[in-house]
């Protein structure tokens, strides 16, 4: 396997989406859902991150359709807030918040305080060299165990796609060069599986990419809103999405080459009584069917990728 892997040591308003890109400074995007609780220490822990980075940084947070007072209390300490009139989903929290920010640098970061910020400047200092940095976060730390084998099922399906290690993921701390997000915002979904598909993008798009390893906090206050079955549902989902989108031949060529090789095998055991059976027909119609819409789905996966609508 291939080793593409570095580890590093306002106000409330819907701004526009037509600014200038050339903007300085750092882009923090929250999206938040029931978040009152812990929404505005991060957003005031975020903006202390300014001196030590060296750079001016706003902080968006979106809000997803909140039934509590997530808007007022991010607005209070200091984030421009956009509001979904009802809840989206966590990637299109994401996308809205691209959308209402214009600076190089954007970094993404969760509402409920599980992420510490004082890991930003180190976020922010890995784009230097690289494309996007990574939260690689330490589960002892307080992560949660139970979510621990589908993260792993996943992350070594990524790894089987791209060719590359990926030490975590999923992470939703991560910081990225703006014009790289743009590049893929088209293909993002607007679930929990974004940051899924936002690595494997980059990574198949041969970006640089950094993982820097931080503190995962046990979430103390709120609840969260993933839900172990649905969102397992979902993820079974998103790994056939993302399969059909960014590799659809690692899949349909082993396919093919088994029922190919098994009709050979049944190909040689008829040879013996000199009469072709079905089961050698079927597994090479098979093998040749599988293969050429292997083909098919590589083109079209080409063609999605590159029509941004």
């Amino acid at each position: 396997m291939r080793r593409n892997l570095v580890e590093s040591g306002a106000h409330l308003e819907n701004v526009g989406s037509a600014l200038p890109l050339q903007a300085a400074g750092v882009s923090v995007i929250i999206p938040a859902y029931n978040e009152e609780a812990m929404v505005g220490k991060v957003v005031e822990a975020v903006l202390r991150q300014s001196e030590r980075i060296g750079q001016a940084i706003e902080v968006v947070v979106v809000d997803d359709g909140s039934l509590d007072n997530t808007a007022a209390c991010a607005q209070r300490a200091g984030a421009t807030v956009v509001r979904h009139r009802w809840q989206k989903g966590y990637g299109a929290a994401i996308k809205t918040g691209i959308r209402h920010t214009a600076r190089p640098i954007v970094v993404l970061l969760d509402a409920d305080g599980q992420h510490n910020p004082d890991d930003l400047p180190a976020m922010v200092e890995g784009l230097k060299e690289h494309d996007m940095c990574i939260g690689k976060r330490l589960y002892r730390d307080g992560g949660p165990m139970s979510r621990a084998p589908g993260k792993w099922l996943m992350r070594r399906f990524a790894q089987y796609l791209t060719g590359i290690e990926i030490p975590d993921l999923n992470c939703g701390f991560r910081a990225v060069r703006r014009r790289r997000m743009e590049q893929a915002l088209h293909l993002l979904p607007d679930g929990f599986s974004l940051s899924t598909t936002l690595t494997i993008a980059l990574l198949r798009a041969g970006s640089e990419v950094v993982w820097h390893p931080i503190k995962f906090e046990r979430r103390t206050m709120g609840q969260s809103e993933v839900k172990p079955f649905s969102d397992g549902l979902k993820v079974l989902l998103s790994m056939g999405r993302v399969t059909m989108l960014f590799a659809p031949l690692r899949v349909f060529i082993p396919i093919s080459a088994v029922l190919l090789l098994m009709g050979g095998v049944s190909l040689g055991l008829d040879s013996l009584v000199m009469k072709m059976s079905g089961a050698t027909i079927l597994l090479g119609l098979g093998g040749v069917t599988i293969f050429c819409f292997g083909m098919l789905a590589d083109q079209l996966a080409a063609i999605r990728r590159e029509l941004k609508l």
